[in-house]
C-alpha cells in the first residue's frame, strides 16, 4: 500500500478503499502481509523534483509517483502509526469487524532497484542510507504501536552483486530494525532450485544475521509468456520450493503468473498440489539432498524430505536414488499433478519429477 492510498491531502485519513481490501481478504481467511510505501504525493512535492517520478505496477494498475524518501518523516511515522493500530486487532481504534490482527509489516518493495534495468523500473530513488533511516523508524513506530508485530527488511530484489553491494552498506546496522529478513527469486529456473536461499543464508552470516528468511516473491520463467517446456518449469516449481522450506525458508509467496498470464491449468494443478500435499507442516526432515552450486544458485540432483503435518507424513522424493529405508509395503504415491495410485514401495522408481508418498496406506 501507497501512504497516498490512505492520506491523499495532508492530515485527512481516509481508509475505506484499504478497509474494503482487509475485509475481502479476511473474508476469505487469507493471511496478510501488508507493504508498505512511504510515498504520498503532497508529500514528495515538497522536495523532491520531477526526476523522481516513477511509473510502478500495482494491483489497480500502473500509479506514477515520485519515489523519494519521505520529506516529513513526521508525517510518515504519524500515519504509519495510525494504519497500524487501525489493523493490529487489540480493540483500540480497530476497523470495525476486523476478524484478527495483521501482524506482519514489510517496510517498502526492492529499494536497490532504482532504475537499471530493461523496464527502467525504480522503486526507490535513494540511497542505501536513506532506506536504512525508513526502516529503522518504521521498525520503531510499528513496535511502539503494537509490540506483537513483525517487522520484514523490503525484499531484496535478488543476490546480483548491485543488489547486495546496496545492502552490505547498511545491514550491520540494519539488521537491529527487523525481524524477518527476506529475498526475492525472480525467473526462477532450474539452475536456482534453492531461489537465492543459499546466497542468502551466506549473505546473512556475513554480517552476523540469524533470523526467520521468508522468500516473498518467487517467478518462474518470464513474467508474461509461457516457457518452451511448461513441464520442466512444473517439476521445478515443486523442486524449488521443498528444497527451499527443507533447507531454512519459513515461508515461500507464489507469483501465480501461470495462473494470470500463461493461462497453464496444468501448472495451476501443480501448485494446487503442493499447497494440498504440505501446507501448515509442522516439521521437515532431511533425508537425503545433493546438488550442484551454480551461478544462480543451485541445482538439485536428489531430494529426500520427510514432511509431518498434524499426524500425517508425506514423502517428498526426486532424483535417482533408492528409496529411505522407511518406506515399505504398500504405499499411496501422488504425482505434481495430484494424481493418486496405490503401489508397493518396491514398484516405485524415482526420477527428476518429484512424487509425494503417503506410507501406511
Amino acid at each position: 500500500m501507497f501512504w497516498n492510498d490512505v492520506e491523499r491531502e495532508k492530515g485527512i485519513y481516509d481508509f475505506s478503499e484499504l478497509d474494503t481490501i482487509i475485509r475481502a481478504l479476511q473474508y476469505g481467511d487469507r493471511a496478510i502481509l501488508l507493504t508498505i510505501m512511504p510515498y504520498a504525493n503532497w508529500d514528495q512535492d515538497i522536495c523532491h523534483g520531477d526526476e523522481y517520478y516513477s511509473t510502478l505496477p500495482t494491483p489497480k494498475g500502473e500509479v506514477r509517483v515520485k519515489v523519494g524518501k519521505p520529506c516529513n518523516m513526521t508525517a510518515y511515522l504519524k500515519f504509519l502509526e495510525a494504519v497500524v493500530e487501525r489493523y493490529d486487532g487489540d480493540g483500540f481504534e480497530d476497523l470495525e469487524g476486523l476478524r484478527y490482527g495483521i501482524k506482519y509489516w514489510e517496510i517498502m518493495n526492492e529499494p536497490a532497484i532504482q532504475g537499471q534495468n530493461e523496464f527502467n523500473l525504480r522503486f526507490f530513488a535513494g540511497s542505501p542510507r536513506e532506506y536504512l533511516e525508513i526502516l529503522k523508524e518504521s521498525y520503531k513506530t510499528i513496535k511502539k504501536a503494537d509490540p506483537e508485530a513483525k517487522v520484514l527488511m523490503a525484499g531484496m530484489a535478488s543476490m546480483e552483486p548491485r543488489f547486495v553491494e546496496f545492502w552490505d552498506e547498511i545491514m550491520d546496522e540494519a539488521k537491529d530494525y527487523f525481524d524477518i529478513a527476506n529475498v526475492h527469486s525472480i525467473t526462477t529456473s532450474g539452475e536456482r532450485e534453492d531461489l537465492y536461499l543459499i546466497k542468502f543464508k551466506e549473505f546473512l552470516g556475513k554480517h552476523g544475521i540469524n533470523k526467520e528468511i521468508w522468500i516473498t516473491e518467487v517467478q518462474y520463467g518470464d513474467l508474461f509468456n509461457p516457457p518452451e517446456n511448461i513441464k520442466e518449469v512444473e517439476k521445478s516449481l515443486v523442486r524449488s520450493t521443498v528444497f527451499a522450506l527443507a533447507n531454512g525458508a519459513e515461508k515461500v509467496f507464489h507469483i501465480g503468473n501461470w495462473y494470470e498470464f500463461w493461462k497453464s491449468d496444468s501448472t495451476q494443478r501443480v501448485y494446487e498440489t503442493l499447497v494440498d500435499e504440505l501446507d501448515y507442516f509442522n516439521k521437515v526432515e532431511i533425508i537425503k539432498q545433493k546438488y550442484k552450486r551454480t551461478r544462480e544458485g543451485v541445482r538439485t540432483e536428489v531430494g529426500q524430505f520427510k514432511f509431518t503435518i498434524g499426524d500425517r507424513v508425506v514423502y517428498v522424493l526426486w532424483g535417482k536414488a533408492k528409496l529411505p529405508k522407511e518406506i515399505k509395503g504398500k504405499v499411496e504415491v501422488v504425482d505434481i499433478y495430484g494424481d493418486r495410485k496405490v503401489m508397493n514401495s518396491t514398484e516405485i522408481s524415482l526420477s527428476d519429477e518429484p512424487v509425494y508418498i503417503h506410507p501406511k496406506y
